[in-house]
């Protein structure tokens, strides 16, 4: 489960100061499509969903998450747009599909996506950024991880803050993951309050190892909205 600080609302969240941005990582400055952002020259990101399992108080898509107004959009239909610019521009060969959490989508939406992504011949790197195996692990069933298998390799991204988000059923989806061939990272948000001690980092990072998600990416919580408030000094 994840940790509570970094779930549970508080006051502070209503305290906004005037350059704080709504958008901090400036995400739909950089959207050609719809649900598509490209920085990179050969790397774009992916939202497919505004869901998630549990809503982190330092997401930085906050304006996003939680959203569901286009709950009425066909699926099949929806991401068309962005499909259409990844095969007109042959220099991107990494997508990373993300949202919101992407394994919150049914297993023929996911696999409806992935297909189409995966036929583009120039796309070599496929990604899945999730906290699935944190909030809702049972949903790592036998039938997703076949679909996953299927469209080998794809990398999966996962987000954990804290070793106590690594619990038994976390561990057994882990493996699950793992045991089918589908490599796993992990990137974690330095968090005020939370794990922004070297202690408590070094316990995590040896956790994941122990975990077989090793690889891990450091973020820092930006001063922005409402994450200022786990923003380390």
């Amino acid at each position: 489960m994840p940790h509570p600080q970094a779930v549970g609302p508080v006051n502070d969240e209503f305290s906004v100061s005037p350059h704080e941005m709504a958008d901090p990582c400036a995400e739909d400055r950089d959207s050609p499509a719809p649900h598509l952002v490209h920085r990179y020259p050969d790397r774009v990101l992916l939202l497919a969903t505004d869901h998630c399992a549990m809503y982190c108080r330092h997401c930085t898509r906050r304006r996003l998450v939680g959203d569901h107004e286009e709950k009425d959009l066909n699926p099949e239909t929806k991401f068309d747009a962005a499909i259409e610019y990844i095969k007109a521009n042959r220099k991107i060969r990494d997508v990373l599909i993300s949202g919101g959490d992407p394994l919150t989508l049914e297993d023929e939406v996911l696999e409806s996506l992935i297909s189409k992504i995966r036929a583009i011949s120039h796309v070599e790197l496929l990604r899945i950024g999730t906290r699935i195996p944190v909030t809702l692990p049972q949903r790592i069933t036998e039938s997703l991880v076949q679909v996953l298998k299927k469209y080998s390799p794809i990398w999966m991204s996962i987000h954990f803050n804290h070793s106590k988000e690594i619990t038994k059923r976390c561990q057994n989806a882990c493996d699950m993951l793992t045991e089918s061939g589908i490599p796993l990272g992990s990137q974690s948000v330095l968090l005020k309050g939370i794990n922004d001690r070297p202690f408590i980092m070094k316990r995590l990072v040896h956790d994941l190892y122990r975990s077989g998600s090793g690889r891990i990416t450091f973020i820092s919580a930006i001063r922005s909205g409402a994450r200022s408030i786990f923003a380390p000094p």
